[in-house]
């Protein structure tokens, strides 16, 4: 549900505009400061649930979802998917070795592990009937990698992934080329802060405190031998280093 707006006949509108007109009319909102259709880019495992119930704390039901260009998850698609024209953009990332620590124990949680549909006979997340089948999401990269026991996951993925948590953000926000495809960018440790300040930017209402949403339950201390958490810091440097994380 990445669409946010500030009320639904500014959308309307804008969908029943060319495209021409639609994006001209985007213009003119982004130039005058006043945006009112925001697109959040929402990577997995990056605090989308929650920003998205800070938004709607000020917004009541004004987070929908975009139309879109090609089959893709329509809750984590790339920008270039994205049919709609937006006004403004941004997206959230988090720190490279505590997003393996939140996939991992998601795809242990009750929310995987009660619905058939998300698994295959393996326990491993099966994208093609979670999702649909032949439909874009990035983590069916690392699919095949879980396993039950953290450390062995972790090794699976230096083996047929490394550095994938780079390699995902940089698909959804090209910083390896030096400018990152949304307009602001916020980190998941200081959401809360950072979002406001967004808000606060454009003149939107500023949202309630913080609810976290879709937080895993604890399933017990992930334990990082220190040697692998050494490697994926290594194979993760591009993200650490660009995004501040050192």
């Amino acid at each position: 549900m990445p669409l946010f707006i500030t009320d639904k006949n500014t959308l309307k509108t804008s969908r029943g505009l060319s495209r021409e007109q639609a994006r001209q009319e985007a213009l003119h909102r982004r130039d005058g400061r006043k945006p009112e259709l925001i697109y959040f880019l929402h990577i997995p495992k990056c605090g989308g649930t929650s920003v998205a119930h800070l938004w709607r704390s000020a917004y009541p039901g004004c987070v929908v979802e975009p139309n879109l260009n090609t089959a893709s998850d329509i809750k984590h698609c790339r920008l270039r998917e994205v049919d709609d024209i937006f006004d403004v953009s941004f997206s959230i990332v988090r720190q490279p070795v505590t997003w393996y620590e939140s996939w991992w124990r998601y795809v242990q949680s009750p929310k995987v592990t009660d619905r058939p549909e998300t698994r295959d006979a393996q326990g491993k997340p099966n994208f093609d009937t979670w999702i649909g089948e032949g439909v874009w999401h990035p983590l069916r990269r690392i699919a095949a990698c879980h396993d039950t026991n953290f450390a062995r996951f972790i090794e699976n993925v230096i083996e047929t992934a490394p550095g994938f948590v780079s390699d995902m953000y940089d698909e959804y926000l090209g910083f390896r080329t030096g400018r990152i495809t949304v307009d602001h960018l916020i980190r998941l440790e200081t959401m809360y802060t950072d979002f406001t300040s967004f808000c606060e930017t454009y003149g939107f209402a500023t949202p309630r405190e913080p609810k976290h949403e879709n937080k895993t339950k604890d399933l017990g201390q992930v334990i990082w031998p220190l040697e692998l958490k050494k490697e994926v810091e290594r194979l993760e440097a591009d993200a650490i280093n660009y995004f501040n994380y050192t």
